[in-house]
Formats: C-alpha cells, sequence, structure tokens
C-alpha cells in the first residue's frame, strides 16, 4: 500500500470515529428567515442551522464533535478526490 493510501486510510479512520460522537445523520440545513432556502446566503441575521440539532441549541452546535465534523468537511472533500484519483490511476490494483 502506498504511503499516501495509508495516510488516507489513518486519516478516515479519525473522522469516522468523530462522526460516531456527533450527533447522527444525515443532515439538513434549514434557514431561519421564512421564504429562504439553505440555497440563500444568510442576509437577514437570522441563519441558517442543522435541523437535527434540538432546540434551543439550533444555531449552535450541540456537540464540539458536531462543530468538528461540520469544519472537517472540506477536508473529506479532498480525502474523496484524492481516493478516486488512485483508484483511477489503479494504483492500488491488487491490494
Amino acid at each position: 500500500m502506498t504511503g499516501r493510501l495509508e495516510k488516507i486510510i489513518r486519516r478516515v479512520k479519525e473522522l469516522k470515529d468523530l462522526a460516531s460522537r456527533a450527533t447522527p445523520g444525515p443532515w439538513h440545513v434549514v434557514h431561519r428567515h421564512v421564504g429562504f432556502s439553505p440555497n440563500h446566503d444568510e442576509c437577514a441575521g437570522l441563519g441558517l442551522e442543522i435541523a437535527e440539532v434540538p432546540v434551543p441549541d439550533r444555531g449552535q452546535f450541540a456537540k464540539g464533535a458536531d462543530a468538528q465534523l461540520a469544519a472537517a468537511a472540506p477536508e473529506m472533500v479532498e480525502l474523496l478526490e484524492e481516493l478516486l484519483e488512485i483508484v483511477q490511476s489503479g494504483e492500488c490494483k491488487g491490494r
């Protein structure tokens, strides 16, 4: 196994552990401004929330793991892109 793949596997395991401590998904974003969808950026001072977070914590993260998982989303996309590149290149064939 390549060093690149081992690094990805290690980080994915860390993220999986983090996800196990977070609010169970899937998560859905809601916009607090009536008539707005999650596709609208915040502009009214009301905010966007994760629907599955219970009130009164909505608008904030109820669990530290939730905030960390949300913050890790860009890194997860990068890891998925890198895995896709590895698979498409055949780098992991026969492993």
